[in-house]
């Protein structure tokens, strides 16, 4: 739909955001109003599940709507049985009798891709129990941690990501412009902000103590993280033409529930609540344990996304001074005398940025 505009792109990208966002913030809070509506858990559970299954119904329709409105509106997006790119898609599917070829094949492309490690590195994220999911929900409530809490800590972790996502364009400038500088910088804030429940892990032996520590640190990081998201999906739309984009974005789907499987695996081995400290940090009296730890498979991923990023650049970046923008040197023969067409002013650098 933005034909390769990278503003309109951003632009839609964080309206998309910021309406996901939003719902994540005003639900927990109308769910909770309505829980304390009710007395006793059956009738909080009924009422709960007929109000959520209203909702859904509700939405579905004008959902359904702009949907249509959306294919109709952009003709890129308007495709009939006799149009040769679905004839084509047709003969494609057709023709590939060999499932488990086809599968390796797109895995072959994928891994093999530019994009692939920051995919791998966005993928990684979700092996961990610092989310503020299923996981850390059990433990706050084994920790003692009210429900009036971790309702209001889902709700500020939604409205940080709001803050992430109107952050994203004037970090993305501060730092130059570029999206691999800018998921390298959100996905390092990321691993900072998480650091301090792994250090209180450590320290403390105070359940109620951890269990607090996880709901701020988690609620705040929630902006970092939702930066490198949408800079990863920015990333994803950009350097992926489309007859691959919708094959390598599918390849990115399944390795990131790969790595939710196997945290699912590591949680049913660390299963007793006390156990969620070694999911969190290597605890060297138990580093016996074989667990991939939080911190470290966060820590992991900001270090491959960092490296993808410099290579990325490597001597194609162009090094920014006040008023002009020059190429590094080495990228230039030392006997052929500098063109100058390399001399560019600020203006068409960002074009070609």
């Amino acid at each position: 739909m933005s034909q390769n505009d990278e503003t309109l792109m951003t632009e839609l990208n964080i309206a998309i955001r910021r309406i996901d966002l939003g719902c994540l913030t005003v639900a927990p809070l109308a769910f909770g109003v309505v829980l304390q509506l009710c007395n006793g858990p059956d009738l909080q559970i009924t009422v709960g599940t007929m109000v959520t299954g209203v909702l859904f119904i509700v939405s579905w329709i004008p959902e359904m709507t702009f949907a249509q409105r959306a294919y109709d509106t952009c003709s890129l997006l308007q495709h009939t049985e006799g149009d040769g790119a679905h004839s084509s898609a047709t003969q494609l599917i057709a023709s590939k009798k060999n499932v488990i070829g086809v599968l390796a094949g797109s895995w072959r492309r994928y891994t093999q891709h530019h994009v692939f490690w920051a995919s791998f590195s966005y993928s990684m994220i979700y092996f961990t129990v610092l989310d503020g999911g299923s996981f850390m929900l059990a433990y706050l409530k084994w920790a003692g941690v009210s429900d009036t809490v971790i309702g209001l800590s889902r709700g500020a972790g939604a409205a940080m990501g709001l803050l992430g996502s109107a952050l994203f364009v004037p970090v993305k400038e501060m730092l130059g412009g570029g999206l691999e500088r800018t998921g390298s910088v959100s996905i390092w804030i990321f691993w900072v902000m998480i650091c301090p429940a792994a250090i209180v892990a450590l320290l403390t032996t105070s359940s109620m103590t951890l269990g607090y520590t996880l709901v701020v640190c988690v609620a705040l990081s929630r902006s970092a993280l939702w930066l490198f998201d949408l800079d990863h999906t920015l990333i994803m739309q950009a350097y992926l033409d489309d007859g691959e984009r919708a094959e390598l974005n599918g390849a990115q789907s399944a390795l990131y529930r790969v790595f939710w499987l196997l945290l699912s695996i590591v949680c049913l081995v660390f299963s007793d609540p006390r156990d969620f400290v070694c999911l969190v940090f290597s605890d060297p009296r138990d580093y016996w344990k074989l667990a991939v730890l939080s911190i470290g498979v966060v820590g992991t991923s900001a270090l491959i996304f960092t490296v993808w990023a410099a290579a990325s650049h490597g001597p194609r970046l162009a090094v920014v001074t006040a008023d002009k923008v020059e190429m590094p040197s080495r990228v230039f023969n030392d006997e052929e005398p500098r063109s100058p067409e390399c001399d560019l002013d600020l203006a068409e650098a960002k074009k070609l940025w």
